[in-house]
């Protein structure tokens, strides 16, 4: 955990790659799921993403939902720029197979 809060996404990043190359059969990702619960789960696992990735996943929850949460998707859309959308929607291609765009 203290890893976690200490370091930059780039350098959880790098924790991933290297804790891939252990000798197990799940990655760090999977490891956080096995032993955290609830909030702090949720959060060691979105420091695992690159902001970019938190929100591609963010939008595609919501917008897999019933009802899309307009709230998260408008909250999103305001608080980043056009340089730092178009990342969000590689992101969300890359993650999904689909475009930010079809989705929506």
């Amino acid at each position: 955990i203290d890893i976690f809060g200490k370091q930059s996404p780039a350098s959880i990043q790098t924790v991933a790659v290297f804790y891939s190359q252990l000798p197990k059969k799940h990655s760090l990702k999977q490891a956080i799921t096995k032993c955290f619960k609830g909030h702090l789960q949720t959060l060691l696992l979105a420091l695992c993403d690159t902001p970019y990735e938190f929100y591609a996943d963010r939008l595609f929850e919501t917008m897999g939902e019933p009802k899309t949460d307009n709230n998260v998707t408008i909250y999103i859309f305001s608080i980043l720029g056009k340089s730092e959308l178009k990342l969000v929607q590689e992101a969300f291609q890359k993650k999904r197979n689909t475009s930010l765009k079809s989705m929506i």
